[in-house]
């Protein structure tokens, strides 16, 4: 997909690699990184395991305020 290589020129350019990604689907289809929190494992319920993890978060659209407050508490 052009989403994934433009994604991935980006991560390349900045020389970074997200461990894992906190807002993704149930089977992982979506994920930007390495490692992911889907529905079931709700990263919303785990922020003491976020403290040192380079993450990255792409909500969905149609419920995206949680996740900026998770992001603005967390990082």
């Amino acid at each position: 997909m052009l989403r994934f290589k433009v994604y991935d020129e980006i991560i390349k350019y900045l020389g970074w690699l997200p461990v894992i990604d906190y807002a993704c689907d149930p089977l992982g289809s979506n994920s930007l990184s390495v490692g992911y929190y889907d529905i079931f494992s709700n990263s919303l319920k785990q922020k003491k395991y976020m403290k040192r993890k380079d993450g990255v978060i792409n909500p969905p659209f149609c419920a995206p305020e949680p996740f900026m407050e998770l992001s603005e508490e967390v990082f």
